[in-house]
């Protein structure tokens, strides 16, 4: 049920808009799910865990059997809000530039579980995009196709990676110890493309 009310949201974009001559604004927000997946390249960037790149890692409570699963994924779900400045160069062809900020889900890049620790690296991403982008429509009456190219670049952003570590006895017998920690990883420059239909 969560995800048809999801789905339903993204598909149902809100769009308010404030017509000029050919110039309006725009706002939007909406559920964004993942296109594609890729494996997670460095889940422990502190050093504090057993994990491996992109593995989950479970031993059993003897020693004598280990489950090793692939994580991979996208940082790319979570909630997008933004608005954008159009102009219409025709009643077909029109400009835009939209801000948008992204709200990242959390999702699991890393886990280790052994007799001796549970290690989980869990990551999510806030960040703010700049898009620039063509859009083509039919102006139909009734239903109006579109379709929408462009480029997005990160402006603003941060990757946030939280660590947590279990270790039963970890700190001498009958002590057990807990370490938790948070990572900030600065975003770098990128360029992507994005399109519609």
């Amino acid at each position: 049920m969560k995800k048809i009310l999801l789905l339903s949201v993204a598909a149902s974009m809100l769009a308010v808009s404030v017509n000029a001559q050919k110039f309006y604004l725009k706002a939007s927000g909406g559920y964004v799910l993942p296109a594609s997946g890729t494996a997670y390249n460095n889940a422990d960037p502190n050093g504090l865990t057993s994990i491996q790149p992109y593995t989950s890692v479970t031993i059993s409570a003897e020693g004598s059997k280990a489950t090793v699963k692939s994580l991979n994924g996208s940082l790319g779900t979570g909630y997008k809000f933004g608005s954008a400045g159009v102009y219409q160069f025709t009643n077909h062809i029109a400009a835009e530039l939209a801000v948008n900020y992204f709200d990242g889900k959390s999702i699991l890049i890393g886990k280790y579980i052994s007799p001796l620790a549970t290690e989980r690296e869990v990551a999510y991403v806030k960040v703010f995009d700049i898009s620039p982008s063509i859009v083509v429509r039919a102006n139909a009456k009734i239903i109006d196709p579109y379709f929408r190219a462009g480029l997005i670049f990160t402006a603003l952003g941060t990757l946030w990676i939280r660590t947590s570590v279990d270790e039963p006895n970890g700190a001498g017998a009958g002590v057990d110890s807990a370490v938790r920690a948070k990572t900030k990883v600065k975003s770098k420059f990128s360029v992507g493309a994005l399109g519609a239909a």
